[in-house]
């Protein structure tokens, strides 16, 4: 009876540790080699925003915007071809994501803005886009996530924004 309820509890306590998310932050484990350590690089994320045509934060039909952050690296070892792309959660007709930017290296202390450019286009519904962008770095089996919901407005503009 007792190794039943410590197996619940050990199930219990795995299950709600693995449920547990970490933002902003790249997974780093470092690893015992001998007597040397392997230190990895570690990025971290600050200043996420939307940059749009006329400064609402709303995405409108035809309006091109950026979606901007700041990435730092704040390991010890250079990070190297990091993948950046954004993806839709669920479909939004009318928005274009832009293809993946590559880094080739972010060196250990220093930052780097990200500009990842989206364009809307006829269909576009009022509602909220929410917007995932991953972060991926060679030789990192996880990827990190940030993650954007964005107000969307049908409007009857002319493409002139």
């Amino acid at each position: 009876m007792w190794r039943t309820a410590l197996l619940m509890y050990l199930f219990l306590t795995l299950t709600a540790a693995a449920a547990q998310t970490v933002t902003g932050r790249s997974n780093v484990v470092p690893l015992d080699v001998g007597k040397d350590k392997v230190i990895r690089a570690s990025l971290s994320y600050s200043n996420v925003g939307l940059e749009d045509a006329n400064r609402n934060h709303t995405l409108e039909t035809y309006e091109q915007a950026v979606i901007r952050f700041v990435m730092k690296n704040v390991g010890k070892t250079p990070s190297r071809r990091i993948q950046v792309r954004a993806v839709l959660t669920e479909e939004v007709p009318g928005i274009t994501l832009p293809e993946t930017v590559t880094i080739e290296t972010l060196l250990p202390g220093k930052s780097r803005e990200i500009r990842l450019p989206i364009q809307t286009a006829a269909g576009l519904p009022s509602s909220t886009a929410v917007i995932t962008i991953e972060v991926r770095e060679e030789g990192i089996f996880d990827t990190d996530q940030i993650e954007i919901n964005v107000l969307t407005e049908a409007t009857a503009a002319s493409g002139t924004n």
